[in-house]
């Protein structure tokens, strides 16, 4: 994939400390953040680690939206901390930072103690949060390497019931799914996850038995579900896959694991592939985040209009630079999608668990484009709602 280039979202904006001396520089008296990040979950993460820090008095200045950042503070604990008064002066108009509105944080911090003469004060910017924590001796909770591909697969599908154990060149999908992940992709943590509904004993057992890794939970909220599955295994970033997906697209998967291992995202997409061979990945916390404040729980299955929210999260888009797709869907959804994804494999036997290039599988769609003319459509199944799809702090 030569052609391959990150379209983030929105750059993350400067972010400044002021450390604020007595006139001789020898005391500390507080720390001013002036945060222009306007993403709720940065914000959230850096108050989040100030509760914890050890940090003299702090003011922080909020210098654009988001007003939802003010019904966050009551989750947090209180007092926030034995050594820590956090005051918000929420400005939406341009300002300067000047010796005045230096002294005027300081005495609002300070009621009690009479400071005499001019305060010296210095200024450090940082694009991240993450680097701004790290200048005040914080170390945030940051993303280590652990990396989980999480297959998702119940028997109670409504449009296929049990497809994931029906067999394509007698083996079962589900089973053809994880052994293709855990043999190219070693390095992460493959494990399927499936409900504690007695349905799916079954398939548990079944792929218990051939030595894969089974975790099983609720069965209505997927956040909850994700969200133990992450503290079970202890992981870092997540590959969300779902039990029907043949054709997922392995280079792309280590492409968007990189680059949110390296960058200080939270989530990444791509979706300029053949549908079923797109993937999204996303950190743990941003997956807590949501398990946290959605608003229906019970929605979160369709977790991704939670964690594609621009003004929540950091985010990006993976673009391949590919020749425009075909309108068909690798996606096993209906008994038509199991007819021609049949088809297909008993023509091209060691496509189905091999590395291959997305040219490669591109290529052969094409010679065989006749099997998959029943799809005609090129969109997504699920549709955004503002009401359903919410947080608890939107307005």
């Amino acid at each position: 994939m030569n052609n391959t280039s990150v379209s983030q979202y929105q750059p993350q904006a400067v972010n400044r400390i002021y450390d604020c001396n007595t006139c001789d520089g020898q005391e500390l008296l507080c720390k001013i953040y002036i945060v222009s990040d306007i993403k709720i979950f940065s914000l959230y993460k850096l108050l989040y680690s100030l509760t914890k820090s050890c940090l003299p008095q702090a003011v922080l200045v909020v210098t654009d939206q988001p007003k939802q950042l003010l019904r966050i503070i009551d989750t947090l604990p209180s007092p926030l901390s034995a050594n820590l008064t956090l005051t918000f002066l929420y400005r939406t108009e341009p300002f300067e930072i000047n010796q005045d509105l230096i002294q005027n944080c300081v005495t609002e911090m300070l009621p009690t103690r009479q400071v005499y003469g001019n305060l010296s004060y210095s200024c450090k910017s940082y694009l991240t949060i993450d680097e701004l924590l790290r200048s005040s001796g914080i170390v945030p909770e940051r993303m280590g390497n652990s990396v989980g591909l999480v297959v998702h697969a119940r028997m109670s599908s409504s449009r296929l019931p049990g497809k994931a154990l029906l067999p394509i060149l007698g083996v079962p999908v589900i089973e053809h799914i994880l052994s293709r992940l855990s043999r190219h992709l070693p390095q992460y943590i493959t494990c399927l996850s499936t409900s504690s509904n007695p349905n799916d004993d079954y398939l548990s057992d079944y792929i218990s038995s051939k030595g894969y890794r089974v975790f099983r939970g609720e069965e209505e909220y997927l956040s909850q579900r994700l969200v133990d599955v992450v503290n079970f295994y202890d992981l870092d970033i997540v590959v969300r896959v779902t039990g029907d997906d043949l054709f997922r697209d392995l280079n792309s998967i280590v492409t968007l694991v990189d680059h949110l291992s390296s960058s200080h995202c939270d989530y990444g997409v791509s979706d300029d592939l053949i549908l079923g061979c797109n993937s999204e990945v996303f950190t743990a916390d941003a997956l807590r985040f949501i398990h946290r404040f959605a608003r229906h729980p019970h929605e979160t299955s369709a977790l991704t209009w939670y964690l594609d929210r621009t003004d929540i999260f950091s985010c990006f888009k993976l673009v391949h630079g590919t020749p425009k797709r075909p309108p068909v869907s690798l996606m096993l959804d209906t008994p038509d999608d199991f007819k021609s994804i049949s088809q297909f494999c008993d023509l091209e036997k060691d496509l189905i668990q091999s590395n291959w290039s997305y040219y490669e599988l591109y290529n052969l769609i094409l010679k065989h484009i006749n099997l998959f003319d029943h799809h005609p459509l090129d969109t997504g199944t699920f549709l955004r709602s503002s009401s359903r799809h919410a947080f608890t702090f939107d307005l």
